[in-house]
C-alpha cells in the first residue's frame, strides 16, 4: 500500500486500551491526586518547587531540543556522547523512546491533520467533526493502536542504525525511571531527611511527568 494513502490502524483492543489506560492514566493521576491532597495538608515546602522545577525543565529540554529539534528534525549535528545525553535526557520525559517519538513526529509531519497523521483528531475522519472519539484519539487513544515498530523502521532508519542508540531504545523506560529516583535523591540531598525522598518522587517525578505530559498531548 502507498505511504501516502495508508491509513492507521484504529481498532483498540479492549485489554489492550484497558491495561494501557490503567498503567498510563489512571493509576498515576490517582496517585497525583492522592499525593496533592496529603502534601497539601502536610505543607508545599520550597524544596519542593525547587525539585520540581528543576526536573521539569530537564524533561522539557528533553521534549524541546532532545526529541524534537534533534531526534525529529535533525536541526543541528553534535557528537556521540553529545548525542547519547540527548537520549537520555529524552527518555527522561517517559513519552516512549526517543527513537519512537521522532519517527512518529516525521510521519505526523509528513500527512499533517488529515489521514495517515498518528495523533491528529482527523486522522481518520474527513468530515473534520470533533467529537469524544476524535478528542480521545488525538489525546491519548491513537498510542494503543499505533504500530511503533514498523512507524520507526519507515520514518527513522537513520537513528535505528546506531547500534549505541539501539542500546539505549532497548532501556528507554528505566532511564525515565531513574529521573523519577533521582529526583528523590535530590530533595532528600536538600531536605537532609528521608522524607525529602518521597516528596522528590512526588514532585520531581510524578507530578512533573503529567504535567508535562498534558501540556505536551494537548
Amino acid at each position: 500500500m502507498n505511504l501516502q494513502t495508508q491509513k492507521p490502524n484504529t481498532y483498540y483492543s479492549i485489554a489492550k486500551v484497558l491495561i494501557g489506560v490503567s498503567f498510563a492514566l489512571v493509576i498515576p493521576y490517582l496517585i497525583m491526586f492522592i499525593g496533592g491532597v496529603y502534601y497539601w495538608k502536610m505543607g508545599i515546602l520550597l524544596y519542593d518547587l525547587i525539585t520540581f522545577l528543576i526536573f521539569y525543565q530537564i524533561a522539557l529540554f528533553g521534549v524541546s531540543v532532545s526529541m524534537h529539534r534533534y531526534f525529529s528534525h535533525k536541526a543541528f549535528q553534535t557528537s556521540r556522547g553529545f548525542e547519547i545525553f540527548l537520549f537520555i535526557i529524552g527518555s527522561s520525559v517517559l513519552q516512549y523512546s526517543p527513537l519512537y517519538w521522532a519517527s512518529f513526529h516525521r510521519k505526523h509531519h509528513r500527512f499533517p491533520d488529515r489521514p495517515g497523521d498518528p495523533h491528529s483528531p482527523w486522522s481518520t475522519d474527513t468530515d473534520r467533526k470533533m467529537t469524544l472519539r476524535t478528542w480521545a484519539h488525538s489525546h491519548f487513544l491513537w498510542g494503543f493502536s499505533f504500530d511503533f515498530e514498523t512507524t520507526a523502521r519507515q520514518y527513522a532508519p537513520d537513528w535505528l542504525a546506531k547500534p549505541h542508540l539501539q542500546v539505549l531504545h532497548k532501556y528507554h523506560y528505566f532511564i525515565g525511571l531513574f529521573f523519577i529516583v533521582l529526583a528523590g535523591l535530590f530533595e532528600m540531598f536538600l531536605m537532609g531527611t528521608p522524607e525529602g525522598f518521597f516528596r522528590g518522587l512526588y514532585f520531581g517525578g510524578i507530578l512533573r511527568i503529567l504535567t508535562l505530559h498534558n501540556f505536551v498531548f494537548f
